[in-house]
């Protein structure tokens, strides 16, 4: 029975953490700017990853609706437009840093890359 709580406690413990770890729109910005002096930071990998993932799963039609995607990528675009493309959106509209990046990311692709309706 201790055993169990002392699980449980850790496991609180580690959401709790989590739970301070929301990446919001300000901190995938901060991430940005540390690829300016460290490219090779994990910070850098992450916004990265973060942006190329979200773009892929909306053009694919993953988020929103299916039959009607919300982005056109051009076949030859690269990680690092894609990345400059929300890094000026998020600096264009600072009182947004606190809102979650997900919705943030979605934002600015439609924006930048709409399907011809």
């Amino acid at each position: 029975m201790r055993r169990l709580a002392l699980v449980l406690a850790a496991a609180l413990a580690v959401g709790a953490a989590a739970a301070d770890e929301v990446y919001s729109g300000a901190r995938l910005l901060d991430d940005f700017q540390v690829c300016d002096s460290r490219g090779e930071d994990y910070r850098c990998g992450r916004a990265a990853a973060y942006v190329k993932g979200f773009a892929k799963r909306l053009m694919q039609g993953h988020v929103g609706n299916p039959q009607q995607p919300q982005i056109c990528l051009p076949a030859d675009i690269g990680v690092a437009e894609l990345m400059e493309v929300v890094r000026v959106f998020l600096e264009a509209q600072p009182q947004r840093g606190d809102e979650l990046a997900v919705w943030l990311v979605r934002d600015a692709m439609i924006g930048a890359y709409p399907c011809a309706r």
